[in-house]
């Protein structure tokens, strides 16, 4: 389904400022290091120049890096910390750079898989660019428009999230009131948001053509969605929820085995009537319930297209 005005949404996606493992040009995934005194007066001269969109949502990768490229870009807002959208994990490449590692035996073999082998003692590449693909979609599905009458639910809960405290205005917001965001920002890692384009991204591109300079970015639009439907067929009512009244209350023969000494005959006539009476409602009521049933609908992310680069 193309997105209408009504839930049109931007998405900004930003690469952290440098730190000095950046200059060094070594692999940093979970090294947490906070930015470099360069990358710090990079990062405020590109929010002097405005190179940034503002944002009604900010997800932030966990790292000190993020964080505090968050803080300069977005000093007002509150944020989501996601644990799902930081590095990949290099395991024994971690803040080590290509010189120091160019008589490796098993970077020579990752370098030669094209970069599709697992680190060793890291992170599998396609299970790093599954988890970021799926922590993006959720978050952008946790915040397309819910219709007036629908129930509100957080699909972002098991992505570890949590305000930061110390510069959060509001940590009280009543999810249940929660309207449409019409721009979201991520502040993550290069690989994350280059692992979100492969994927979602329009013009399609593979993974290594979506690389950014620290403070560099993409800001895009939503262009597509579709919608799961789960709607119970009215054909298919239980004949046996009908029949599963008790034949027994009803059964003339039952009735008629009353000795006729004990109980009045019209009185037994009388209560086989009402009873009759109360199962047919019974009956109509649950006809109407079911009918009732209506669709179930959930927006699923399907394209994301680049609109322009941000920073640099």
């Amino acid at each position: 389904m193309r997105i209408g005005d009504d839930n049109k949404m931007n998405i900004i996606l930003i690469r952290h400022g440098m730190t000095e493992g950046n200059k060094e040009k070594r692999y940093i995934g979970r090294t947490d290091e906070p930015l470099c005194s360069e990358g710090f007066a990079k990062m405020k001269e590109y929010v002097g120049k405005k190179r940034y969109p503002k944002a009604d949502a900010v997800y932030v990768s966990p790292l000190k890096r993020c964080i505090e490229t968050a803080r300069l870009i977005y000093p007002d807002q509150d944020y989501i910390l996601c644990s799902n959208l930081t590095e990949c994990d290099f395991g024994d490449f971690e803040n080590k750079n290509y010189l120091e590692l160019s008589k490796n035996e098993d970077y020579k073999n990752w370098i030669e898989s094209g970069g599709k082998q697992k680190f060793p003692s890291g992170e599998d590449p396609e299970s790093f660019k599954k988890r970021c693909q799926e922590a993006f979609k959720e978050i952008v599905e946790d915040n397309l428009k819910v219709s007036k009458g629908d129930s509100w639910k957080s699909s972002t809960d098991h992505l570890v999230k949590e305000s930061l405290a110390h510069i959060s205005k509001d940590n009280t917001k009543d999810s249940d009131n929660k309207v449409a965001n019409k721009a979201i920002a991520l502040i993550v890692h290069g690989g994350t948001i280059m692992a979100i384009l492969e994927k979602y991204g329009l013009p399609e591109k593979g993974f290594y053509d979506w690389q950014l300079s620290n403070g560099e970015g993409y800001e895009c639009e939503l262009m597509e969605y579709t919608i799961d439907e789960n709607q119970l067929d009215e054909n298919q009512i239980n004949g046996n929820q009908i029949n599963s009244i008790n034949d027994n209350q009803i059964n003339g023969n039952q009735i008629n085995s009353v000795n006729d000494n004990q109980i009045n005959k019209n009185q037994i006539n009388e209560n086989q009537k009402n009873e009759n009476q109360k199962n047919e409602n019974q009956i109509n009521e649950n006809h109407i319930n079911e009918k009732k049933i209506t669709k179930n609908q959930k927006k699923t992310l399907k394209n994301i297209k680049l609109i322009r680069k941000l920073g640099g």
